[in-house]
């Protein structure tokens, strides 16, 4: 199939997917945690900055390190927020976000550094995406709320 189909613009968005999407994640929960108030000018500049680090560290041959990077800030930024909300997580809940957390940074430092297949890479990014999804959703209900009693 691949003699016939130019699977080139799957790898770039594959690529993307996994190694321009978390960076930007990275500036958002950055932007979260220190209750930065930017307009839309800023945030596509940043999205022009991250596009500007995936293609300088695609050319360096550094994607890898930038994930990692980018891994380890969002994880640290994810844990933030949830220690913030002390009063809405419960201790469950808590340590459920924290071994969460840290099961993704393993499998994901795990597939870049060790398993040249990357089986575990996908895994740990989903795992990822779901503690930090986790993270904020108390945060997006309280906005909700606020929004409806206006």
């Amino acid at each position: 199939m691949a003699q016939f189909i130019d699977l080139t613009p799957m790898y770039w968005f594959e690529q993307l997917g996994l190694y321009a999407a978390f960076p930007l994640l990275s500036f958002v929960l950055i932007g979260l945690v220190a209750k930065f108030d930017w307009p839309k000018e800023a945030w596509g500049r940043i999205l022009l900055g991250v596009c500007g680090i995936y293609w300088i560290c695609q050319q360096t041959q550094q994607l890898d390190n930038l994930i990692i990077v980018s891994t380890i800030i969002s994880l640290a930024m994810a844990l933030r927020v949830m220690m913030r909300k002390t009063t809405q997580l419960c201790i469950k809940q808590k340590s459920l976000v924290a071994i969460g957390s840290l099961l993704a940074l393993i499998l994901i430092i795990h597939a870049l550094l060790i398993d040249p297949e990357r089986t575990s890479l996908e895994l740990g990014m989903g795992l990822l995406l779901l503690i930090i999804n986790r993270t904020l959703w108390p945060l997006d209900m309280v906005f909700i709320n606020n929004k409806e009693t206006e």
